[in-house]
């Protein structure tokens, strides 16, 4: 469905937010060979990376994968301009789901109503990303299966609440002011760009 009068990379905004929370969302579920397929298993200083482990003495490889990851990121400012901040970077795209939550819940509730039940939405969808980020490093369906019965480690209880917390606080109330203030990259990408980078 076209949206006419929309410039083209606002139309595909939306639909790339989505597939980037949906793929968030799913990456600790992902199975390989038996096993999660991402798991940085810190207890067992082994990590788990879609078939290939590595394991504490390959911390060269881990760090020449990040390297490689930042000099990219780099290198697409300078050609892309603002893709990674204003696209794909993890605060755009919470503020943008918290967002459009609030938007759905006024539509459809009354005004008094609205505001607890996105308040509400907000909080269920904040423990949802703390959960899905530790499962990053925790097995994520045993952590599931243990959230009933609130049979977490301590360090697991503390940091879902933490992520959780920092996912609130961010999206929903700092919003710019984490893009302005406490992003480091925001204040590395003047030297990223030149008269010849997009503006987006």
């Amino acid at each position: 469905m076209s949206m006419p009068g929309l410039p083209l990379r606002w139309r595909w905004r939306g639909p790339l937010r989505a597939v980037l929370l949906a793929l968030f969302y799913a990456l600790p579920w992902l199975q390989w060979n038996g096993r999660q397929a991402l798991l940085l298993d810190l207890s067992a200083r082994r990590f788990d990376l879609f078939g290939w482990t590595l394991w504490p003495d390959d911390v060269g490889v881990l760090l020449g994968l990040l390297a490689v990851a930042a000099v990219g990121l780099a290198l697409l400012t300078h050609l892309a301009g603002r893709l990674w901040c204003g696209y794909a970077c993890p605060q755009t795209l919470w503020t943008a789901a918290f967002d459009g939550l609030a938007r759905m819940l006024a539509r459809a509730l009354p005004a008094a109503a609205a505001r607890p039940a996105t308040q509400a939405a907000w909080l269920l969808l904040s423990l949802w990303t703390g959960l899905t980020f530790v499962g990053l490093f925790s097995p994520i369906r045993a952590l599931l299966a243990a959230a009933p019965h609130a049979d977490w480690s301590g360090w697991e209880t503390f940091w879902v609440l933490f992520y959780a917390a920092a996912t609130w606080g961010n999206a929903g109330f700092l919003r710019e002011q984490v893009c302005r203030s406490l992003c480091p990259f925001a204040r590395l990408q003047p030297l990223l760009t030149d008269p010849h980078t997009p503006r987006m």
